[in-house]
């Protein structure tokens, strides 16, 4: 796809200035379109060393780009969030199966194979406190109570456990009925009921402070891999290797509906925060959008390859839903199923959205967490909408790329350079005196964004 250079927006993100380059001199985000007097930013190489990347795009794609700041960003992340703030990556020693952020976003909480429960600082990365043990076996699922004050754990060894967080002390007895594996667990809204999902076809649920079983909901006729409270907590959906999402009255525990269309297990389900739709991931490698009232399904959105999805999230302004697959995590618009960000995390199991919807946590069987700003996230490097992926390595410095003079601009998508990079085409000089023309450019070290002669 072609487009004349008068409709193209560069958008040039500098991630890590030196010391000698001043915060004013460096916002983080420059955004001018390609023809208007301003042109690309005029940086003396010399003095700011980064880790950049040039977006340009058609002005009807600006769109893709989700993350809200204030009026100079123009709707990108702003200067402290691409400036001050990096992925946090931390290895624990055993594979995480489970993540879960507390209300307030300042901790983590994570279920691993050592059979561990552990409290991690958002923040920092730092452990608080020693690792809650208890569990005999892999912890397959930790939730935060609405409070924040408890921590619930689901465990390969059939058994459910509460612990406090301020004291790391196990509340009352384990919680014990299922027959198999614990797969999921979930707090109510109000954290008066815990719903858990198992290997042995089953959805329980649980009097949190009585630590009693309150119903049981057959149905499922395959694992039940995953489950979660509607935000009303009136119903609940659970997601089974029998290929189909179920939906749940609470009170009574009576099958609402069911949803029908994976060809392969449902791995994990979850509630828009208005309740009125579910998302769901597969094994067959697509995640569903549906319609809580009558059932239909909404959209498809496909992971490449078909890779199975193991986790699927909506971020708290229910605009944009989370996905783990093939060792990425991957951000989609809900409303129309276009996939615009994404982030490496090698064998991704489990995410979630922070509270403020800015930052996904992840853990991964590599044992690592990571906490990923939605800023530091790139857009996919698939082809969308005529996007393309070019030079990127220091090899193509002071490389001519792109397109021939005076033919139609295609969009270039992520361009990534060792140091700095800029757009030349038909672009003025910084101080006016001069116009830039010609094919596509990248600046090398040893020149200054400033002194470029015209073509």
């Amino acid at each position: 796809m072609a487009y004349e250079a008068e409709s193209l927006t560069a958008i040039l993100v500098l991630e890590k200035c030196q010391p000698k380059v001043t915060t004013k001199d460096c916002e983080g985000v420059k955004v001018g379109t390609i023809s208007q007097p301003e042109g690309p930013p005029a940086y003396d190489l010399e003095n700011l060393i980064v880790s950049s990347r040039l977006f340009i795009v058609h002005d009807e794609e600006l769109p893709q780009y989700p993350i809200q700041s204030d009026s100079r960003s123009h709707g990108l992340p702003a200067q402290n969030e691409l400036l001050g703030e990096a992925v946090r990556d931390w290895n624990i020693g055993s594979a995480v199966i489970s993540i879960a952020f507390s209300p307030g976003g300042t901790q983590i909480v994570s279920g691993s194979s050592d059979g561990t429960v552990r409290l991690w600082d958002a923040t920092t990365g730092t452990q608080i406190g020693d690792p809650l043990r208890g569990h005999t076996n892999w912890v397959q699922s930790v939730a935060f109570s609405p409070d924040g004050a408890w921590i619930v754990s689901g465990s390969s060894d059939r058994s459910i456990r509460s612990w406090a967080v301020t004291t790391g002390t196990q509340f009352g007895n384990p919680l014990l009925g299922h027959t198999d594996w614990v797969q999921s667990v979930a707090f109510s809204s109000d954290g008066t009921r815990i719903a858990s999902g198992s290997m042995d076809k089953t959805v329980r649920i649980w009097d949190a402070t009585a630590g009693e079983q309150v119903n049981q909901l057959y149905g499922h006729t395959d694992w039940v891999n995953s489950v979660t409270f509607s935000p009303d907590g009136t119903r609940i959906v659970s997601g089974s290797s029998d290929k189909t999402v179920r939906i749940w009255a609470a009170t009574s525990g009576h099958q609402v509906n069911q949803l029908d269309g994976h060809f392969k297990g449902v791995t994990s389900v979850a509630f828009s925060p208005d309740g009125e739709e579910i998302v769901s991931g597969s094994w067959d490698g697509t995640i569903r959008i549906w319609d809580t009232l009558i059932g239909n399904k909404l959209r498809v959105m496909k992971s490449p390859k078909e890779a199975p999805v193991l986790s699927v999230k909506w971020t708290p302004d229910g605009r944009y839903i989370a996905s783990a697959s093939d060792g990425i995590i991957r951000l989609w618009e809900a409303s129309n199923g276009r996939c615009i960000l994404q982030q490496e995390h090698p064998t991704v199991k489990a995410i979630l959205l922070s509270p403020d919807g800015q930052h996904i946590a992840s853990g991964s069987r590599n044992g690592s967490i990571q906490i990923t700003p939605l800023s530091r996230m790139i857009p996919p490097e698939t082809q969308q909408s005529g996007m393309s992926r070019i030079a990127s390595t220091s090899e193509e410095q002071n490389r001519s790329i792109g397109n021939p003079k005076g033919k139609g601009k295609d969009i270039i998508d992520a361009v990534d350079v060792a140091l700095n990079v800029v757009l030349s085409k038909t672009a003025p000089s910084p101080d006016g005196s001069s116009s830039w023309t010609g094919d596509w450019k990248t600046a090398g070290a040893e020149s200054s964004l400033n002194s470029w002669a015209p073509n």
